[in-house]
């Protein structure tokens, strides 16, 4: 694992321009890293520096200040503790207008990073903090904070939100892929230092490189006519250096999830006919969880934490969630803003629902939404047999984040205009993605991505341009697959437009 955060650090190093350069351009001081962690464990400092760096310089319009030079003004300050005064000091010494100040915490497996950003002529604190599970998780923290430090440089600097607001200016968008495609996931799948994106239809994996022209395709892996995909998740849970696949499957009448690794040379199979239908919950901390499935009663036992051991996926107990619900459709964060966790909701009528804690520490309903959010056709059909049908929803994508509001969690997920909501197979005719923030009546809609006529099956938030700024990455289903034809889909990135009156 070592050698792979070295070789990680290596290529982010050799894509970065210089530093330390004189400019105009904002400026900022990475003080050393504050490692709480067992012996043996002092290269993560090295890793800390050489990263944050190298991705906050990537793009431009921020430099950072030599590290040797920062040493040479460090020695003269005794203090293991950096006071305003003292920070303001260091950083009129060397010309910086940040400071970013980091503590990490390892206690076996678990990983806890802590920074501040500092504007320091008016002493303005951005705190920063992610936690993740294995060292592997390490660089993926560091790549999120760069991301979250620039953004928010540049928009201190620049007087204006975090994310540019002009839609068209920073917009993107792939070729008509000619697939009903269901689900996407975007991550560097071999630590090639460029964007992959995988996707699904509903037979079919499909990993494509991508780059400014758009997607190219890289690797296939066919299902067979008895296989039916719902959803995918992509993420390095496993804490190797590589992000998994999980394309969650059935194969007849059970669940036969599938796991796929680039192990060195291609994709490989790492895990298959797993018996949980899979996906990740995007809150606080990213959680990857499971429910069996089988064709008599579809979701069933209830939703479990899902942990490798041992080289194998294996429960890690029940998820504290409300009883009554199944695997889709939610995400838990503080949303309020509380301190405490709540339990956000999509319904089976597309409303966005509220849970707290009680005091018996039951789970209660505090606000629903009146207005219509999410919205899928994408169903598991299961019972029986044919006189009993059923059918579960695969929901929207929801999660917490911040890609707006400095400092405050949203809730972001699609909304998609219906023809019709009285059926179940609704069909909708255009969609955007929404981020929400709690207020005084509870969520408010506060930006939202520009309309694309089609219908958004699946969205992600993610880096997808390598230009320092997280854009919301959104398969939209520009035509559905008939007798004559497969379908067609398309790959766009957007940044949001505020909503008019906030």
């Amino acid at each position: 694992m070592k050698k792979i955060l070295i070789a990680i650090v290596a290529a982010l190093m050799f894509l970065s321009p210089g530093i330390g350069d004189a400019s105009d351009k904002p400026s900022l001081a990475i003080l050393p890293l504050r490692l709480n962690a067992p012996p043996g464990m002092d290269y993560l400092k090295g890793a800390y520096n050489d990263v944050l760096s190298a991705r906050i310089t990537a793009a431009g319009g921020v430099l950072v200040a030599d590290p040797a030079k920062l040493r040479v003004i460090m020695d003269k300050h005794p203090a293991s503790e950096w006071s305003e005064e003292t920070t303001k000091s260091l950083a009129g010494e060397i010309g910086t207008g940040f400071v970013l100040q980091g503590s990490l915490s390892v206690i076996g497996d678990d990983l806890s990073l802590d920074v501040r950003l500092i504007k320091v002529n008016v002493w303005n604190v951005t705190p920063i903090s992610y936690k993740g599970k294995g060292v592997g998780a390490f660089t993926e923290m560091l790549e999120k904070t760069a991301i979250e430090a620039r953004r928010t440089i540049l928009g201190v600097e620049a007087g204006r939100p975090n994310l540019p607001v002009t839609v068209r200016e920073k917009s993107w968008k792939s070729h008509k892929v000619p697939l009903a495609l269901k689900g996407i996931g975007v991550a560097d799948l071999d630590n090639d230092g460029a964007v992959d994106l995988a996707a699904i239809d509903e037979k079919n994996l499909y990993i494509y490189s991508v780059d400014k022209e758009g997607v190219k395709l890289k690797r296939e892996f066919k299902g067979g006519g008895a296989v039916s995909n719902y959803n995918i998740v992509v993420g390095d849970f496993n804490a190797n250096g590589f992000p998994e696949i999980y394309l969650t499957r059935r194969y007849l009448e059970k669940a036969a999830t599938r796991v796929i690794e680039y192990t060195g040379n291609d994709f490989t199979v790492i895990a298959d006919d797993l018996p949980w239908f899979i996906r990740e919950i995007k809150g606080q901390d990213k959680k990857l969880v499971g429910e069996k499935f089988r064709q008599i009663d579809g979701l069933y036992g209830g939703v479990k934490l899902l942990k490798w051991k041992e080289g194998r996926m294996a429960e890690d107990g029940p998820l504290d969630m409300p009883k009554w619900m199944d695997l889709y459709g939610f995400t838990i964060c503080d949303a309020t803003g509380d301190g405490k966790n709540d339990f956000i909701y999509l319904d089976e009528n597309d409303r966005l629902r509220l849970y707290e804690k009680d005091d018996g520490g039951g789970w209660k309903q505090i606000w629903q939404s009146t207005g219509y959010y999410g919205g899928s056709i994408n169903n598991i059909e299961y019972g029986p047999n044919s006189t009993e049908q059923k059918s579960i929803n695969v929901k929207a994508a929801i999660q917490c984040g911040k890609v707006v509001e400095e400092g405050r969690r949203e809730i972001i997920t699609s909304s998609n205009d219906a023809v019709s909501r009285v059926f179940k197979n609704t069909a909708y005719e255009s969609g955007v993605t929404k981020g929400l923030l709690w207020g005084e009546f509870g969520f408010e809609d506060r930006w939202q991505t520009r309309k694309i006529n089609g219908y958004v099956a699946d969205f992600v938030v993610a880096d997808i341009k390598k230009d320092g700024f997280e854009e919301i990455v959104e398969l939209v289903v520009v035509k559905q697959p008939s007798l004559f034809s497969t379908g067609e889909s398309l790959i766009v990135t957007l940044t949001p437009e505020p909503k008019s009156g906030n």
